[in-house]
């Protein structure tokens, strides 16, 4: 049962990647952004208030609420299931509470994973 006040949708049964818990209570910036960083391996990485993935052996800046969110779902191959309403962390704001809670990691620490990553692939010498 739905409580009093929260929204009336459809969600499927279990979705890895929402900002609710199974009785569709909003959960909170620090649950949302520890769920995501889970779900992610603990990226993206902060750097001076940026956040910052690797794509193609190369850091990445994740500008915007938008770019987090398709990284986020292409990197899963699932959809963000996210409701909406008082309490909710909404979509355009898990840019900002990924930034208030991601690891923070120094450019040089970025470069040399992304150094380690490329000299680990198939033909590169190694």
């Amino acid at each position: 049962m739905i409580p009093r006040g929260y929204p009336k949708i459809n969600v499927p049964p279990n979705p890895r990647v929402k900002n609710y818990h199974p009785d569709l209570s909003p959960m909170t910036e620090e649950q949302v952004a520890q769920e995501l960083l889970g779900l992610m391996g603990g990226w993206p990485r902060q750097i001076d208030n940026r956040l910052y993935i690797i794509r193609g052996g190369n850091p990445c800046e994740l500008r915007s609420s938008a770019a987090v969110c398709s990284w986020i779902s292409r990197s899963l191959c699932e959809m963000l299931y996210f409701l909406s309403g008082p309490g909710y962390v909404p979509k355009t704001g898990v840019r900002r509470v990924l930034l208030a809670h991601a690891e923070p990691i120094t450019m040089e620490e970025l470069l040399r994973i992304c150094q380690s990553q490329t000299d680990a692939q198939p033909g590169s010498g190694q």
